[in-house]
């Protein structure tokens, strides 16, 4: 992933957090799966979509997967599977999580 990527990512992450700005254009739930958002980024014309929960615990967004979105699809086209997946996995065992920042 390019730096100016990562950098963007990073920036939305971090405004993300500052407040109540959970809706479009930053980011917005997802229909169909259970609590999965997905985060808003434009980067040098590639749409990265990371896909995340709120939880477990207060104050806590875990990050699931990465993913872009490419003609109104996501790439890999299984993210939003995988993430409520691991959403499972999370709040059964918090071992898994890794603090971002």
């Amino acid at each position: 992933m390019p730096i100016k990527a990562q950098v963007a990512i990073d920036e939305r992450i971090r405004f993300l957090a500052l407040g109540n700005n959970w809706h479009r254009p930053y980011a917005h739930q997802l229909k169909g799966y259970d609590g999965i958002w997905e985060i808003i980024i434009k980067s040098e014309n590639v749409q990265y979509r990371p896909l995340g929960c709120f939880g477990p615990g207060d104050k806590v967004f875990s990050l699931l997967i990465g993913a872009r979105e490419k003609d109104n699809k996501f790439v890999p086209q299984n993210a939003p599977k995988t993430a409520e997946e691991r959403k499972k996995v999370i709040y059964e065992n918090e071992g898994y999580l890794n603090e971002y920042f």
